[in-house]
């Protein structure tokens, strides 16, 4: 297939969602009227919309076998036959294939669910994505992204504290970008509700969990945010207070807990290394609850 121009159109199949042959045939490849009951109009498939562009063919690891065949054939000549096609040759596609799915491939090609050749005609340039968790220092580029894509007319930002929370060890991201994208809605939402107009999310506006829950602004319905009296106004914020300091805690638990692990439970280096006093990191650590020893090589 020869390279689409690039600025070409992109079109995106959720392969995934059916394992019917005819609504695959038809969602890639289209349909004549009268292909199939309920065929009364002709549809046009998204391998012919996609002509000279980029077809996205997503969750493809969920691609019935039966249906594999097709996309092979496809992939491996460039021609399609719409259902109820009686052309005396097959139609013609140029397309850039990008497949998708968030499924362990090379298991899936083990328990013989999808083909091998297939995964050698769509995995010309293999891309894995590592999850959130295991990149932590993109998070808060992402995030900046996602607001300022979500909301041009804005410069969002993310404070030190925000930005040390969304790379906070602790945190699982199990739910990946979209997990991401839910903390920073409600982030913005609970900016939006103060009175404060900077655009820049704090510690405490994001709401998390990890394996350690670690919250920041309660989270109640705006309606009562908006009429609590002085009285509540200020024993929420004092609740607040508490839960961003048991985060916090959370937080530097797990840093001071890097250090000594790094210096092998020496106190004093991993004094030097976040350079804080060694008698303050000793007076933490006891707050903490945090024990050297077990940071220690046993002696040989």
């Amino acid at each position: 297939m020869r390279e689409p121009a690039i600025g070409s159109p992109s079109y995106r199949a959720t392969l995934g969602l059916a394992d019917d042959l005819n609504t695959i045939t038809s969602e890639l490849f289209g349909h004549e009227r009268g292909a199939f009951s309920g065929a009364v109009s002709k549809r046009i498939g998204l391998v012919e919309y996609a002509n000279k562009g980029t077809l996205i063919l997503d969750e493809v690891l969920n691609l019935p076998r039966h249906a594999q065949q097709l996309l092979l054939d496809f992939t491996q000549f460039g021609s399609y036959r719409p259902l109820g096609y009686q052309g005396r040759e097959p139609k013609q596609a140029d397309v850039r294939l990008i497949s998708v799915t968030n499924g362990d491939i090379t298991q899936a090609i083990t328990d013989e669910r999808f083909r091998h050749d297939l995964y050698y005609r769509l995995g010309t340039v293999p891309i894995v994505l590592p999850p959130l968790r295991d990149r932590r220092e993109d998070i808060p580029k992402i995030a900046i992204r996602y607001l300022n894509r979500t909301d041009g007319t804005t410069d969002w930002e993310l404070d030190n504290g925000a930005r040390d929370l969304l790379s906070a060890p602790h945190l699982h991201w199990g739910g990946n970008i979209r997990e991401l994208e839910a903390v920073l809605e409600r982030a913005r939402n609970r900016l939006r509700v103060g009175e404060v107009t900077d655009p820049v999310i704090e510690a405490c506006h994001l709401d998390v969990e990890g394996e350690h829950p670690v919250r920041g602004a309660p989270a109640r319905p705006v309606a009562q945010l908006a009429g609590e009296s002085p009285g509540s106004q200020i024993e929420g914020r004092w609740k607040q207070l508490a839960e961003q300091k048991e985060g916090l805690d959370v937080l530097e638990k797990g840093i001071i807990e890097d250090a000594l692990a790094t210096c092998e439970g020496i106190v004093a280096r991993a004094a030097r290394i976040l350079g804080v006093p060694r008698t303050g990191l000793i007076s933490r650590m006891a707050t903490l609850e945090i024990d050297p020893e077990k940071f220690k090589h046993p002696r040989r």
